[in-house]
């Protein structure tokens, strides 16, 4: 991005700056809450923001810092009233630019309402739990140095948000492959990307981004392609590069810009199936579209633009009965793993399990819904500890 954008980045939040940061609100409140209330973990976890900027907008906005801080913080306090103890959450802003970095703290100061130390985790002030830091270096000495450090990490979330393409992804890869526990959510800056793919004086940085040798395959690929057709390609490839590292579940959210062109897709790299379904649900809520592909568009004049002429939630209903009775007609299943099959879904969140099921047993789909121990089953309900017989047809 060249510099005088740079500068007049945190002017004013535009549209598709807006719902990238409602992406990461929507998901990390949950995340948070499924993690420190896991039986299997610490009660702790860390939050990475590589690419942090100022904190806010000069319009006011709240940047990805401030989210992030307001969430947690948010977080703990409900959790505590529910008498949920909360060892630590741990956040890191990473901001390069000295002159950001300054703001940044500040920012951040004025919003907490105390003075934050550099080169330490600040405890915040009667929210025990959150320890902050602020780190003024770069995306890949951050990463760097983690790897080489640090042999295990509590649950993390990364956010890396980038100016243009600049972020390698090596580092990506050894994040996925060194540590089990980690989620990542990456900017891929796809109309910067898409213009300027085959100028050969940065081929080697967009080699670096892919983790790739050779940018020859997918010039050939994309070659004569416009459109939905090209931004396929060159998404899915990244998509692939994060499977291949290690990612067991992916999703991209495709981003419009007010002219109309996509500006941006969210990628998202998890190897924990409730991660995945949690995303799926953000962005099945946030989605312009009804299925398969998630996409924001954007009506220049009036916001999000959404199809309005279909019944969004009894497509994918329907849609998600037709898979589950796919996969168990003719068998008796525990609904505790139809629900984690239903989880499995590529683009369809499992929070439509019920009504899936109360279609297919209204189309007579299901012959039985039973315990082993002889209780009744409350009429259309379909409890973790029930079994359901399918038909065979």
């Amino acid at each position: 991005m060249p510099e005088k954008d740079r500068n007049n980045f945190f002017d004013e939040l535009e549209e598709h700056s807006k719902i990238k940061l409602q992406v990461l609100k929507n998901y990390i409140k949950p995340w948070m809450r499924k993690i420190l209330l896991s039986p299997h973990n610490n009660k702790s976890c860390l939050i990475v923001d590589t690419f942090a900027g100022v904190g806010k907008y000069d319009d006011g906005s709240l940047g990805s810092p401030l989210i992030i801080t307001r969430e947690a913080i948010d977080c703990i306090k409900q959790l505590e009233k529910m008498h949920h103890k909360v060892d630590n959450i741990f956040l890191v802003f990473i901001e390069q630019k000295k002159e950001s970095y300054k703001l940044l703290k500040k920012n951040l100061e004025e919003f907490l309402n105390q003075n934050l130390k550099e080169g330490v985790f600040n405890k915040v002030n009667n929210c025990g739990a959150l320890k902050i830091t602020l780190i003024n270096d770069t995306h890949e000495t951050f990463v760097e140095n983690l790897l080489n450090d640090v042999d295990k990490l509590v649950p993390s979330f990364f956010f890396f948000d980038p100016f243009g393409f600049s972020v390698p992804f090596e580092l990506n890869k050894q994040l996925l492959q060194k540590y089990d526990l980690v989620e990542l959510l990456i900017n891929f800056m796809y109309e910067e990307l898409t213009r300027f793919i085959e100028l050969e004086s940065i081929s080697e940085s967009i080699k670096s981004l892919y983790g790739i040798n050779s940018l020859d395959d997918i010039k050939d690929k994309i070659k004569g392609k416009k459109g939905k057709e090209r931004r396929e390609i060159i998404t899915s490839l990244y998509k692939n590069q994060l499977i291949n590292s290690g990612a067991k579940y992916t999703l991209n959210f495709d981003i419009q810009r007010n002219t109309g062109h996509f500006k941006m897709s969210l990628m998202y790299a998890t190897k924990n199936l409730i991660g995945f379904d949690t995303m799926k649900n953000v962005l099945n809520e946030l989605s312009s579209t009804e299925g398969k592909k998630f996409e924001y568009w954007i009506d220049k004049d009036k916001g999000q633009l959404k199809l309005e002429l279909y019944p969004k939630d009894e497509i994918l209903v329907s849609e998600l009965a037709d898979y589950l009775f796919s996969n168990f007609k003719g068998e008796t299943i525990k609904s505790k793993d139809i629900i984690e099959k239903a989880m499995f879904h590529p683009y369809i969140p499992s929070k439509y399990y019920c009504k899936s099921m109360r279609l297919l047993n209204k189309n007579n789909k299901i012959k039985k819904i039973f315990r082993i121990n002889g209780k009744n089953v409350r009429k259309n309900s379909f409890p973790k500890d029930c079994y359901i017989e399918f038909h065979d047809v």
